[in-house]
């Protein structure tokens, strides 16, 4: 029996291709991992070497757009995305044990660390460790709560999109509170004998525990404000195109920083491994930068330039990023893509398609082609 084909209107790829913004990245690698910084949008990669994939790296969050994974703070009731705030000046560098980015505005400086980590036992690098500062340098004490973002790819050509160590597998939303936490959360690589995945650990010596982790559907939990509120009765689709599509929000609750002090928090992520990962330094030497980084600026030639004169008003309420037409062309992007795995997935497997889930494809593919307008590039 043929397999039905679905075909994606080449205007509609060459028209968000061709508004895509190219950006500048700083790559460093150790060990069995590659580290990558994009230069201007605020966002790292991570990517791991498997048995199997002999020197080419395979991603472990989605590699398409990085955009997707994201850190916010929410200050004083404003939600802020690290890279995306016109208030903040940020810059790139590379460092003795990794790299790292350091956004600067009159309220706040904010570094995020990376340093390379390993398995217990082990000086080979498998994944890193992450260290966000956030100094309040205002005029006022500020409380700030912190959410990472994880668009998680690895299990979604599977039904079993995670697992824990309590868990064998996670097929529909669910959230777990600091207390009932497990020790860790894998997004497992579909049909992996070595058992390859993108590990996050919730707990261990020198990791900052999260008070809420979040198991969603991406869109729905990128497209809130802040909070989420799970559902056991939601998968990770959400039409009509973001479909199979799974995301991890780890939610650091409001801490108060005093005028002049600062909050850390620390995660340890990388390649999945029974024992977990530790937070100690990898031993091996890290690799040169494979690409140009900007040109790094001391943090404390930005505190002078930004420091405060007056006091800054809080935010009366809660506000989300202002609508960005880059972002919106590239989410767009990254659903077509979505969908093109989805549909190449099934036409690999031979899997049946129901009634109801091809419905749901020739929804998404109506909703980018109306979207395609507004790019300039007209209709068929």
């Amino acid at each position: 029996m043929k397999a039905r084909r679905i075909v994606i209107p080449s205007f509609l790829l060459a028209a968000l291709v061709a508004i895509a913004v190219p950006l500048g990245a700083l790559e460093v690698t150790n060990g069995l991992v590659k580290l990558t910084l994009h230069e201007g949008i605020g966002r790292f990669s991570l990517a791991g070497l498997t048995q199997a994939s002999g020197a080419s790296y395979t991603p472990l969050l989605v590699a398409q757009d990085p955009r997707s994974s994201m850190v916010s703070l929410l200050v004083s009731d404003r939600v802020i995305r690290l890279g995306e705030s016109s208030d903040f000046l940020e810059v790139v560098e590379k460092t003795a044990t990794g790299a790292r980015f350091s956004w600067a505005s009159k309220q706040l400086v904010v570094t995020e660390t990376f340093s390379f980590i390993g398995v217990p036992g082990s000086d080979v690098a498998s994944g890193v460790r992450v260290d966000l500062q956030v100094a309040n340098v205002s005029e006022q004490a500020l409380s700030v709560a912190v959410r990472y973002l994880f668009d998680t790819w690895l299990g979604e050509a599977s039904s079993v999109h995670f697992r824990t160590d309590t868990v064998a597998g996670l097929t529909r939303e669910l959230t777990v509170t600091k207390d009932e936490r497990p020790a860790y959360w894998v997004s497992p690589l579909a049909d992996n004998a070595e058992g390859f995945g993108f590990q996050c650990m919730l707990s261990g010596e020198g990791v900052t525990v999260p008070d809420r982790v979040v198991f969603a559907n991406w869109k729905r939990l990128s497209d809130s404000a802040w909070s989420y509120t799970t559902s056991t009765a939601r998968t990770f689709s959400q039409a009509p195109y973001s479909m199979n599509d799974s995301a991890v929000g780890q939610y650091y609750d409001s801490r108060p920083i005093p005028r002049g002090e600062s909050l850390t928090i620390t995660l340890a992520l990388g390649r999945a491994s029974p024992s977990g990962l530790t937070l100690q330094t990898a031993a091996a030497t890290v690799a040169a930068a494979e690409t140009p980084a900007v040109e790094a600026t001391a943090i404390e030639t930005t505190l002078e330039v930004t420091a405060p004169e007056t006091t800054v008003e809080p935010t009366p309420a809660v506000t989300a990023p202002a609508p960005d037409p880059i972002a919106a062309a590239r989410s767009d992007l990254t659903a077509i893509n979505e969908l093109l795995q989805e549909i190449d997935r099934r036409l690999a497997t031979g899997s049946a398609v129901t009634a109801e889930e091809l419905a749901a494809l020739e929804q998404s593919l109506a909703a980018l082609k109306e979207r395609a307008a507004l790019y300039g590039t007209g209709r068929e």
